[in-house]
This record gives structure tokens, C-alpha cells and sequence, in this order.
């Protein structure tokens, strides 16, 4: 599972959350594409990758929680606590964790930055989507 409060800028399609490793073909990545204001949720493997689009789109200048997560069949994205996204994958190989760390509002090895702003951040093995985002919070 990852996480992050986001409040996407007027344009610019960047990087929110990763941990893709220097030769890019590992791991995971959270994304923001401006140019259908998604947010876009990718794995990689060391045989074979996918990404999947949310069907929100976002407006810019406003805030938004958006979580992702895969459970080994069964990729999910939420928006404010709500299911944006289903896809069932079976991935060739296993899901890669490399060591080059995590990164936040961009990636490492060149440009892709966010803009906008990132806050509360949150990486974890497993989470159950209601311990993700109480709903109650954003109805205040």
C-alpha cells in the first residue's frame, strides 16, 4: 500500500510516490498525468510490467487523498477513500523491491517531477482500505 495527499498544480504530470530503480524496470509507481488528470498506478516485475489509470480526473488546486495497493492479483487505486480503480494481473516473476530508496515528487534518475504539492506520505506491506482513510474526514 501507498498513500499521499496530493493537491495537483494547473499542469504537469509527475512522479507522486516510487521506488523504480535506477534502470526503471522494478518496482512501483504512484503518478499524476496532466494530461487526462488521472492518477496512474504502475508495477513492474523482473519479467513483465503494468500500469492502470484511475477513472477520476482530478481538478487542480484541490486536495486529495489517493492510495494504491496489489495484493499479488488485484491492483487497486482509491481517491478520497473511494474505489477509482480494480484490476485483476497476474505478474510474471515477482515484484521487485530494489535498494535505491523511495522517492517522493519525483524520479531519481532524471526530471518527472510533480507539481503541485505532496503531504503525508505512507508506505506499508499491508493495510485494509478502511484503515487507509476514515470517509468521515472528508465530510467535514
Amino acid at each position: 500500500t501507498v498513500e499521499a495527499w496530493i493537491k495537483p498544480a494547473s499542469n504537469g504530470r509527475g512522479y507522486i510516490l516510487s521506488n523504480r530503480g535506477y534502470n526503471g524496470n522494478e518496482g512501483y509507481l504512484l503518478e499524476y498525468d496532466d494530461w487526462d488528470r488521472r492518477v496512474r498506478w504502475s508495477i513492474w516485475t523482473n519479467y513483465n510490467n503494468s500500469s492502470w489509470d484511475g477513472d477520476t480526473q482530478l481538478i487542480a488546486g484541490q486536495w486529495y487523498h489517493v492510495a494504491a495497493t496489489f495484493d499479488g492479483s488485484r491492483a487497486k487505486l482509491y481517491i478520497n477513500g473511494i474505489l477509482d480503480g480494480n484490476w485483476d494481473w497476474q505478474p510474471q516473476g515477482i515484484v521487485n523491491q530494489p535498494n535505491d530508496g523511495i522517492t517522493i515528487g519525483s524520479r531519481r534518475d532524471y526530471g518527472s517531477e510533480f507539481d503541485g504539492l505532496i503531504d503525508d506520505t505512507l508506505l506499508e506491506e499491508l493495510k485494509k482500505i478502511d484503515e487507509i482513510l476514515d470517509i468521515k474526514q472528508l465530510r467535514v
